[in-house]
């Protein structure tokens, strides 16, 4: 659901020979328009949807969606339209499938993020890590449970001198009933902490210290 981001170019070389290798290569591989970055989201989201429907809804209601949703071309369709189309016209909006995703949209995070500000004992601004390592989304579907976890990841302001830089990783997970009508548990834990080559060694062992080197639970 999530796409890396593009790696800088390493083509600064005075050489001619290398400026030659890049501009063939930036001939042959021509940057991705908006529109065919839309339409990879747009297949992206359609697997996930028509993924998740075929664990949690009965044989002959995942054969309609995702015959449906198949069919559903939508190009040169706004993609959030078309989304919410699907949703509300194919899927159904308090069909099983709708509940779990309802479990995966942004303002579900608020909540773990004021706990965190709350609670945990850093005395250090954060900001979000953009990419595909910022926010990623596990769904896990047992027979009796559906279980949610948001893994996001945060990290110093862009201002925080060289020896104070830091990452860590914090988890919110929600259980859900099989048919997603009842919420049975929540849990927030930091699960993982990192750091930059040129961080200090005092602020690895206070930063360590002070979120058990990555494996806090919160609440």
């Amino acid at each position: 659901m999530t796409t890396s981001p593009s790696s800088p170019s390493s083509s600064s070389s005075s050489s001619s020979s290398s400026s030659s290798a890049s501009s063939a290569s930036s001939a042959s591989e021509p940057p991705v328009s908006p529109r065919n970055a839309d339409n990879k989201a747009r297949e992206a989201m359609k697997r996930v949807i028509i993924d998740v429907s075929r664990f949690v809804e009965d044989a002959a209601t995942y054969e309609r969606i995702k015959d449906q949703i198949m069919a559903s071309s939508g190009i040169g369709v706004d993609l959030q339209l078309e989304t919410a189309d699907i949703f509300n016209q194919i899927i159904g909006v308090d069909s099983k499938t709708a509940r779990v995703f309802k479990a995966i949209t942004q303002n579900i995070l608020f909540a773990g993020v004021f706990e965190l500000k709350v609670k945990l004992p850093l005395k250090v601004m954060t900001r979000d890590v953009p990419g595909h390592e910022g926010w990623r989304v596990l769904i896990e579907i047992t027979k009796d449970t559906v279980c949610v976890s948001h893994y996001k990841r945060e990290q110093t302001l862009a201002t925080t001198p060289p020896a104070d830089l830091f990452w860590y990783e914090w988890r919110l997970s929600m259980m859900f009933s099989r048919d997603m009508r009842e919420l049975i548990s929540t849990s927030l834990k930091i699960t993982n902490v990192g750091f930059m080559d040129t961080t200090s060694e005092a602020k690895k062992h206070e930063i360590n210290s002070l979120l058990c080197s990555g494996n806090v639970l919160i609440s």
